[in-house]
């Protein structure tokens, strides 16, 4: 039996309530999605949420 591993990257379809995010063309072509939101505000908004 082999191993195998499954990754799932969802992007929101907004940078903040009602500003749409548009892909650049950077990220189109190296096959990737930048995260817009710096480690610090995601930790906090996560903390928030597990309250």
């Amino acid at each position: 039996e082999g191993e195998y591993h499954l990754h799932f990257h969802f992007a929101p379809p907004q940078r903040s309530p009602g500003v749409a995010r548009y892909v650049a063309a950077g990220e189109v072509g190296a096959c990737t999605l930048s995260n817009p939101i710096v480690p610090e505000a995601a930790a906090a908004t996560l903390r928030g949420l597990a309250r």
